[in-house]
């Protein structure tokens, strides 16, 4: 149908979006522990 057509265009740029976004906030999470020991001394 239409409907699903529509779906299956519109979900591959979301997964894509939602992949970007996971792989930002990994970056930025081991750029905070390792370019600031003092906020994560558990690493230590």
């Amino acid at each position: 149908s239409v409907i699903a057509h529509g779906l299956g265009l519109t979900s591959v740029p979301l997964a894509a979006a939602m992949l970007a976004v996971l792989a930002l906030l990994i970056t930025l999470i081991t750029f905070r522990q390792t370019g600031n020991p003092d906020l994560a001394p558990a690493t230590h």
